[in-house]
């Protein structure tokens, strides 16, 4: 807010990326090296968040999948990191979600087990937001996909993918969304 004030609007304008403008700020986390609040150009992608900003991967492990909303987003594979953390482009996508946060996976990590966190936290969520007040119906739902011994398999990781609804739907839900482990 400083420096808009300091430097004027056409400054602020003139600092997005890939067709976005003004600046944005993420909270970083997972296995980067430098996690933390980042304010970058708008339309920053994963791949730039990570490399330029975020120090780069975590003990040169490859990134292997994101979370680009947090726990309130899909989860995304390495191979989309060049989309920007915009609502209107992860739109575009398929993936509704308010990339205020992401969470960054590495090789070696498993897309199951990330959406076995995000149930975990959603269920004992205080409920104040969207995804988080339909814990009662939506992770209710994921855990019966579980198997007998409590290992959902790769196919569950498929059903797991946390989306919202386009346009407002009726809260979170549960849809496969493309994902290669």
């Amino acid at each position: 807010m400083r420096d808009i004030l300091e430097r004027g609007a056409e400054w602020f304008r003139g600092q997005g990326r890939h067709g976005r403008r003004g600046l944005r700020a993420f909270s970083v986390s997972g296995q980067v090296r430098a996690p933390g609040v980042k304010q970058v150009p708008a339309g920053t992608t994963v791949r730039e968040l990570i490399d330029e900003h975020s120090g780069g991967m975590r003990d040169g492990r490859a990134l292997y999948a994101y979370l680009p909303g947090g726990t309130a987003g899909a989860i995304l594979p390495a191979a989309m990191d060049d989309i920007p953390l915009d609502p209107d482009v992860l739109r575009r996508q398929g993936v509704t979600a308010h990339p205020g946060a992401v969470v960054v996976l590495a090789a070696g990590d498993r897309a199951v087990d990330a959406a076995c966190d995000v149930l975990a936290f959603l269920r004992t969520a205080p409920g104040r937001c969207p995804p988080c007040s339909c814990r009662g119906r939506g992770t209710a739902r994921a855990r019966r996909w579980r198997g007998a011994a409590g290992d959902p398999g790769a196919g569950a990781a498929r059903r797991w993918m946390l989306r919202r609804r386009p346009r407002g739907g009726a809260g979170a839900r549960l849809r496969t969304h493309p994902f290669s482990p």
